[in-house]
């Protein structure tokens, strides 16, 4: 449990997390959908937005995806050693990378 347990760098981990749970919502791939079958959709649209970069490593074998799985096996193992009332980051930590994993799936 390296990264949750060490509440030195806890809160950067958490602002990390927080940009990547924020950009994948922003990259609404609905809309890109309507403006392919519209045919105005250009790659620029699809490559610059930063949701796509978080997306893509997600799906793949990157850092991002190990350390999102990373964090729900430390968390459920966090979760059974009573972690959560020991670390302030520990609950919000976990509550944004399921945020995560949810918005992946539901992609």
């Amino acid at each position: 449990m390296t990264h949750l347990a060490n509440t030195g760098t806890a809160f950067p981990n958490d602002l990390r997390l927080k940009f990547v749970e924020h950009a994948l919502p922003g990259w609404e791939i609905e809309n890109l959908v309507r403006a392919s079958e519209d045919g105005s959709l250009k790659r620029e649209t699809v490559i610059i937005h930063p949701g796509f970069e978080m997306l893509a490593g997600l799906l793949t074998n990157s850092s991002l995806q190990s350390t999102i799985l990373s964090y729900i096996v430390d968390g459920i193992e966090g979760f059974e050693h009573k972690h959560p009332s020991e670390e302030p980051y520990f609950l919000l930590t976990i509550i944004r990378v399921l945020h995560i994993f949810h918005r992946v799936l539901k992609i």
